[in-house]
């Protein structure tokens, strides 16, 4: 009587997890490899999907760019519904806004502190602000329009002591402005999803743009034979073409916050 209760018990239960497997949603990708799941929504972009490995539930983000086709379970039923839907590829233009704070980081003559070149920029580590505008043709394409600005500060005290050693004193001090440069640019995006990676993609920006730099002004105090002078050199500013060459890695937090890691080397 035990026994014949006992395998009754593990037939439904048999059944039970079998229905429970066959009840949940079917993802196709383009390497034509299943994904089963349960589609917990979705928008234009992408899928948002429950999935159990190890009896663990975990949460997932499938690009609709990566996927063939998808099915929804009828949660009753242990086939796949026949009124399934097949995902259409679109190339629905929209366009993003995009604002990013980061570091500028002053490379070749702009950085170099050698006093003795008449190029030399004295700039140190800085910040940049950018906002961009991207207008999507494709999934992977857009065209961009960005403002960009950048400040970079300058080193006084490698002047002050230059001119406190030159004249054996030792009450030299140097004040500047920063350096400074905007402008605004326009060219192409490109974005390249990193499969596996949900969230994650690698991103390349080619642009041009007319940039006005400003250049510091200084004000020198001291007394170099023991009369107190003060020299006054004020900035200019001048616009010139510019090149923007941005690419590195975004990864994508939700629809409106993202973390990036993306060089972007300007050239005047």
């Amino acid at each position: 009587m035990n026994i014949h209760f006992f395998k009754i018990l593990i037939l439904i239960l048999f059944v039970s997890k079998f229905n429970s497997t066959k009840a949940q949603d079917l993802i196709v990708d383009k390497d034509n490899q299943k994904i089963f799941c349960k589609i917990l929504k979705q928008d234009s972009v992408s899928f948002t999907v429950k999935v159990i490995k190890n009896n663990q539930p975990y949460i997932y983000e499938i690009k609709k760019s990566d996927v063939s086709k998808f099915y929804l379970s009828n949660n009753t039923a242990n086939e796949v519904n026949k009124n399934s839907r097949e995902l259409k590829k679109e190339h629905k233009t929209f366009a993003l806004v995009g604002f990013n704070m980061g570091f500028s980081n002053p490379m070749n003559e702009f950085a170099s502190q050698d006093l003795s070149d008449d190029k030399a920029g004295l700039a140190k580590l800085g910040r940049s602000i950018q906002g961009s505008l991207i207008i999507k043709l494709s999934s992977y394409l857009g065209v961009s329009a960005e403002y960009k600005f950048q400040q970079n500060k300058i080193d006084g005290q490698l002047l002050a002591n230059a001119l406190n050693t030159a004249y054996n004193v030792t009450n030299f001090k140097v004040s500047a402005t920063p350096w400074l440069q905007s402008g605004f640019y326009g060219g192409l995006d490109l974005e390249i999803p990193i499969k596996y990676f949900p969230g994650l993609s690698l991103n390349f920006n080619p642009a041009i743009g007319n940039a006005k730099v400003t250049t510091p002004s200084y004000v020198t105090d001291g007394a170099p034979y023991g009369t107190l002078i003060r020299v006054i050199q004020f900035s200019d500013a001048g616009r010139f073409r510019s090149f923007s060459l941005k690419g590195g890695f975004n990864y994508n937090i939700n629809s409106a916050i993202g973390l990036n890691v993306i060089p972007n080397p300007n050239i005047i």
